[in-house]
């Protein structure tokens, strides 16, 4: 197993590990406002790789067999002056792990365990003193994971069709 950033070699893997999570997630969506587009996956990745260049954040491949079977993109966000002022914190940094991913096969082998730990120590390493990741609702396998890596409830997002 190896944990590694992200090089350009990699955009096929990417694409195809973000468009997996988005429909793993729509197979959990029990209201059913989820979709994905023909380009998702072209598009989000993009995305992704855009924002976490330099040293804004990271995205990190897990590689076994010599396949790649999982990914993550870490972001760090710079509080805005009124959202310092808000929360009576100066210079603040945070780190936000998202579009976390393990191919299903690869799942319960602590692959993502690993990639937590990687985008924890990035953080650190870059200045971070929290770290943040949010959860689709009904992901209660992925919810576990991070409750027991210590990650704590922090805010909720709840929605209605009307």
């Amino acid at each position: 197993m190896e944990i590694r950033e992200y090089k350009k070699s990699d955009r096929e893997d990417f694409i195809r590990l973000t468009e997996g999570r988005r429909r793993y997630v729509m197979d959990l969506d029990n209201q059913n406002i989820l979709a994905i587009s023909k380009d998702y996956g072209k598009v989000y990745s993009s995305d992704y790789i855009k924002n976490t260049k330099g040293s804004r954040g990271a995205i990190f491949m897990a590689e076994t067999d010599e396949k790649t079977v999982g990914c993550g993109v870490g972001i760090i966000r710079k509080l805005s002056k009124k959202e310092e002022l808000k929360y009576n914190v100066r210079n603040y940094k945070m780190g936000v792990i998202s579009n976390l991913f393990i191919e299903e096969s690869y799942r319960g082998k602590g692959i993502g365990t690993q990639l937590i730990h990687k985008f924890e120590e990035f953080f650190k390493e870059h200045g971070c003193k929290y770290v943040r990741m949010e959860v689709f609702a009904l992901n209660e396998k992925a919810y576990d994971l991070y409750a027991e890596l210590g990650y704590k409830d922090y805010l909720r997002d709840l929605c209605k069709k009307i």
